[in-house]
């Protein structure tokens, strides 16, 4: 995939304009400064920068640009809207980072003080954290969460359908809106379209659905989700063990129109207190060395209609899914896979650790090489047999009473011991330390745990 993308990205550049336009657009190119200390007239500096985000002027930003969000000493919060109506170019994208210089590298945070307070809808806030309506953008942290956009009624980033190449890299999203007693306004992280999109070292959590895929009539999806992370921190009301859905494919029922997609998730954690990781009613899925946490419901779920030729590729994975004696308490019933029965879809070479699967027994989705123990449901769909993968933290996960707190399995150690059946198989993430430090709190209700 990546080669393929950088093959493309070589032809672009060589079918590009001159290279002595490019060497101008380049030495053309400018920095901007966005501060509430700036006196808010050119953003040519600090002390001229423009004072929120939405006040940027676009007039002054062309292609190959740079505007650097102040974070401060130790961060500053804008409680604005920020919206990209322009487009980069393949060799001069237009980017938006966090400063990284002493004094202004502190967490930049958008807020959007959104809420569902028993007002009638519209309810108090704002409606998006970041509206990208071009091409050829980057928006960057200068360090895992960096940028932490929290709180707006429709999504912390949202991507204009038909647009390409937008790179995001070291943003936290938060953007769940409590609707009493227990319902929830559908917020989303981030809404997702367009052709090349690059998600990387970025943190949902707290959110409806982190990332929601959005299409319009014949476009043609691309989306990268890699060294990402999915989860929450706590229930939500004591009513339901999950927060929603990590990433959300298109909502064939509502959208009928025709387009392509392909996402892929690559070295990424779904979970802890996460419902479902996977949800697709239609498109090409490709998953690679990623850890599930203890879903209460499906950790991948794939609801395909019926003649589907849509492709789902599952390798090097570990599923773990608590799994209790007899009938399992209300929201505790969980599995790595549910599938409707139609779609070509494969997981091979991966670790499944309890759980039910739901799969009928017309549909072969077994690709080799697969360990499974203390599965229920159609016990077969993944592997013949069952066989312990003996990992590290096993008797812990094991011994996990009914009504467990699921942050507990973001605090364990997934890693085969020596010799054991696992030993090559699911995923090299043995651990959440090993991709970011642990994020489940260690009591029933604390803070997001540091990268």
């Amino acid at each position: 995939m990546l080669k393929y993308l950088s093959r493309k990205g070589a032809l672009t550049l060589a079918l590009s304009s001159l290279a002595v336009l490019t060497f101008q657009s380049e030495a053309m190119a400018k920095a901007f400064y966005v501060s509430p200390s700036g006196d808010g007239s050119t953003g040519a500096n600090w002390k001229t920068a423009w004072q929120a985000p939405d006040k940027i002027d676009w007039n002054q930003v062309n292609a190959g640009d740079q505007i650097i969000l102040d974070g401060g000493t130790t961060g500053i919060t804008y409680q604005s809207e920020l919206v990209v109506p322009k487009s980069g170019s393949a060799t001069a994208p237009i980017t938006i980072r966090q400063a990284n210089g002493a004094g202004h590298n502190g967490q930049v945070v958008l807020f959007g003080n959104a809420s569902a307070t028993p007002t009638p809808p519209p309810y108090p806030g704002l409606k998006n954290g970041i509206s990208i309506g071009g091409s050829y953008i980057n928006i960057v942290g200068a360090q895992r969460s960096g940028i932490k956009i929290k709180s707006y009624h429709d999504a912390c980033i949202n991507i204009a359908p038909g647009q390409s190449n937008i790179n995001l890299r070291n943003i936290e999203f938060e953007n769940r809106i409590g609707l009493p007693p227990y319902g929830v306004i559908t917020c989303v992280g981030l809404k997702y379209s367009g052709y090349n999109v690059q998600v990387a070292n970025c943190d949902f959590r707290e959110c409806n659905t982190g990332a929601r895929e959005v299409a319009q009539e014949g476009s043609n999806n691309l989306t990268v989700f890699r060294n990402c992370t999915f989860g929450s921190n706590r229930h939500y009301l004591n009513f339901q063990r999950g927060c929603g859905t990590g990433i959300a494919g298109v909502n064939t029922f509502q959208f009928k129109g025709n387009y392509n997609s392909t996402t892929y998730a690559q070295n990424c954690i779904f979970g802890t207190h996460l419902t479902f990781a996977l949800s697709f009613s239609k498109g090409n899925v490709q998953v690679g060395n990623c850890l599930y946490l203890a879903h209460p419901m499906y950790a991948n779920y794939f609801t395909f209609p019926a003649g589907s030729t849509d492709r789902v590729r599952i390798n090097r994975c570990t599923f773990i899914t608590p799994s209790q004696p007899g009938t399992p308490p209300y929201g505790m019933l969980g599995g790595p896979i549910y599938t409707t029965g139609s779609g070509d879809i494969k997981v091979s070479n991966s670790v499944v650790y309890g759980g039910s699967v739901q799969v009928p027994v017309t549909q072969n989705i077994n690709g080799g090489g697969n360990i499974q123990f203390r599965v229920a449901g159609n016990t077969t769909a993944l592997a013949a047999t069952l066989v312990d993968p003996q990992f590290k933290d096993e008797a812990a996960v094991a011994a996990m009473p009914s009504d467990y707190e699921p942050y507990q399995f973001a605090l364990l150690d997934y890693s085969p011991l020596p010799g054991a059946p696992s030993t090559g198989k699911g995923s090299t993430i043995s651990s959440v330390s090993t991709l970011v430090a642990p994020y489940g709190p260690k009591g029933k209700i604390l803070p997001l745990g540091g990268p």
